[in-house]
């Protein structure tokens, strides 16, 4: 049988929340890399597949 640690181990709530707050992360770095992507369009780079065609 597979160890499992207390969940009081974990605060607020962390363990009920662990799967949200994966996903929120996820959602957050996609956002991110968006935004990242429209600051190098705003400062004139182009990026491989605006150049590929």
């Amino acid at each position: 049988m597979a160890y499992r640690r207390p969940r009081a181990i974990k605060p607020w709530g962390f363990v009920e929340a662990e799967g949200e707050v994966c996903r929120l992360v996820h959602v957050l770095a996609e956002i991110r890399g968006e935004i990242e992507i429209g600051c190098l369009r705003w400062m004139g780079v182009m990026l491989p597949e605006e150049t590929a065609g």
